[in-house]
Formats: structure tokens, sequence, C-alpha cells
């Protein structure tokens, strides 16, 4: 998108394909002690390149629940699935990128693999004690202007949203710099919140993603019409 790409104003760093085990391609930077991405490759590939960016954030919620542990576990169902036919993304015949460096390394990452969309993946949180939330629901963000962004923002929310336990799913226009990944990606973006971490029932739901995961693939694949 021209917008996003205006805006950038950042120099990316070449990456190299360094290892092949099963389907997972590791990628890292030549010089660097950055964490490496895992790449998945599909049986047939449909020509289109998502990339996932779970949160690093180590923040805790009911329980044991660890932010940054569990959105790791959301993008691996989501890309590669449990089983075969799951309708992860990779069954659904996307080349898929995990993000595992930082947010600026992912950012120059996926803007030179080059990903066709970006997705970060958190929980949310709105309380001040670890457990102390009443509600929820699924939000989701996107670039201001950005038509795709907000149609793949949209579905991911519907998708999420209609099974997520909270009532408050809804889409958002990422309206400052705060939302990094939506401001320096070059290809349309969507901020998943995919539901609150501080209550219960959305807790629950969170440590459940083998049942929901999918629909992340199946969001992407009715904002792409299902390319094969």
């Amino acid at each position: 998108m021209t917008s996003r790409a205006r805006s950038g104003g950042f120099r990316l760093r070449r990456l190299s394909l360094v290892a092949l085990v099963g389907t997972a391609v590791v990628a890292s930077v030549p010089g660097a002690q950055a964490a490496p991405d895992e790449i998945y490759q599909p049986a047939t590939w449909n020509g289109y390149r998502i990339y996932l960016s779970p949160s690093d954030q180590s923040n805790g919620g009911c329980g044991d629940y660890l932010e940054k542990t569990n959105m790791h576990k959301v993008a691996h169902s989501a890309a590669t699935g449990t089983t075969m036919g799951s309708g992860s993304l990779q069954d659904r015949g996307y080349k898929v990128r995990i993000r595992h460096g930082t947010l600026t390394e992912g950012v120059a990452r996926s803007n030179s693999w080059p990903s066709d969309r970006h997705i970060p993946l958190h929980s949310n949180a709105r309380s001040s004690t670890q457990c102390g939330y009443s509600s929820g629901g699924t939000q989701t963000y996107y670039y201001p202007g950005s038509t795709k962004g907000e149609d793949l923002a949209r579905k991911l929310k519907n998708l999420l949203g209609e099974v997520s336990p909270g009532s408050g799913s809804r889409e958002f226009v990422a309206t400052n710099s705060v939302f990094y990944e939506m401001y320096a990606t070059s290809m349309p973006a969507a901020y998943v919140e995919a539901e609150f971490h501080d209550w219960t029932q959305g807790k629950n739901w969170l440590v459940d993603y083998p049942s929901w995961s999918w629909r992340i693939g199946y969001a992407v694949d009715l904002h792409l019409g299902y390319p094969r």
C-alpha cells in the first residue's frame, strides 16, 4: 500500500535461508544474533505469504496465563494446525512465517520476505489486577485508510468474535504509532487482540486455541477470495 510504504523510512536487512527441517525453513540475519523466524511451506503454494507476529509481552492473566507463551502457541496452531486437514494456513496453501525476533526485526523480515499480509497476534487486558475483569471480546485494528487492512481486520473480528466469550468484539482504526507493526509494515496488516486474558472465561477460551485458531486461516481465505 502506497500510504504505508510512504511512511516507512527505514532500511531493510536482507535475510538468508539457512536450514530446512520438515516444512519449516529457519531464517536468520547474517552477522546478527537475532532469534530466527520459522517459515512453513504448504504442499502446493497458492502464491501468498502470511506473516504471523505473536506477542512477546510477559503479561500475566488469570491463573498461570502468560501472553507471549500462549500467543506463540496460537500462531503455530494457526500456521500448521495439529492434524492434516485442520484448516490451518499451511493446509490452505499459504507460506507462513512466525516471528521470533524483536518487533523491529520482525517488521524488517516481513517487509523483505515480502509478506502479502501481516498479522500481529495478542491477548488483551483492561484491569489493574491479573484476574479482575468481567467482560471481554475480540478486538482488531487496521491502518488508517487501508481498505484491505480494514477488510481483513473485520473478517478476523467476525470469525473470532462469534466464538470468543466476551461481548465487546469490534474493529478499530490504529490511530497512533503505538501500533508500530501497523505503521512500519509495507503490506496490509490486521492487529488481533483475540480475547481478554484478565477474566476467567476469556483466559479459558484463549488456552483452548486448537478449537478456534483455524478461524485465522479461514478469515485470510475469505479476505483473499480463496486463492488456490
